[in-house]
């Protein structure tokens, strides 16, 4: 199945963040959906400086079935507006939304963005590869009840059944999936301190 990962840029962000890191949650979580063998594409808007209208456009030509967008708190307003346009251009998508924002407020996020699908809470590595296998094999919104760290709609109604437990053995993840994103992204901004040279 073809997964597109997001790192937003609001208006905001495209004037004030060039970095030179990738984001590592989301290099973790295209690494585990990668081990699951599903086709893993990142788009790091804020490295490339992407509008929402560029992001859109992207998403909308690599056609994916699944989009997951990373979100604190200060971008969850764009992240919804970018995934009520998506929804608007491909209906078909499955938005899930993870971070900060809907760790904090997975309900609340859903209720406030129609355009969101999904909100993960806490680590999501594993529960988003559980969804991506449901969604693969093509199971309905009742089947996802046992997929903890997850809230989504039934019936216009939010479901949340709970966090799900820290991973215990971090060295079981695979490496962040740097290669997902674009190659100019890394190497660059590294910080030396003067003790180091």
């Amino acid at each position: 199945m073809r997964i597109v990962l997001i790192n937003p840029c609001g208006d905001v962000d495209l004037q004030t963040h060039r970095y030179g890191a990738g984001h590592l949650g989301l290099g973790y979580v295209g690494a585990c959906l990668r081990r699951a063998g599903h086709e893993v594409i990142g788009i790091d808007a804020k490295y490339e400086q992407l509008g929402m209208n560029d992001v859109v456009a992207r998403v909308v030509d690599l056609r994916p079935q699944m989009v997951g967008v990373t979100s604190m708190t200060h971008e969850i307003c764009h992240v919804g507006q970018l995934c009520t346009e998506l929804k608007r251009r491909c209906p078909e998508v499955l938005t899930v939304v993870g971070g900060p924002h809907p760790t904090a407020l997975p309900q609340r996020t859903l209720e406030e963005f129609a355009g969101i699908d999904v909100a993960v809470h806490g680590e999501g590595e594993n529960s988003t590869c559980e969804l991506a296998e449901l969604i693969k094999a093509g199971r309905p919104r009742s089947a996802w009840r046992g997929v903890l760290g997850i809230a989504y709609r039934v019936d216009n109604t939010v479901q949340f059944h709970g966090p799900r437990s820290l991973i215990d053995d971090l060295d079981a993840l695979p490496r962040p999936a740097w290669e997902i994103f674009p190659k100019a992204a890394f190497g660059r901004n590294q910080i030396v301190f003067e003790q180091c040279l």
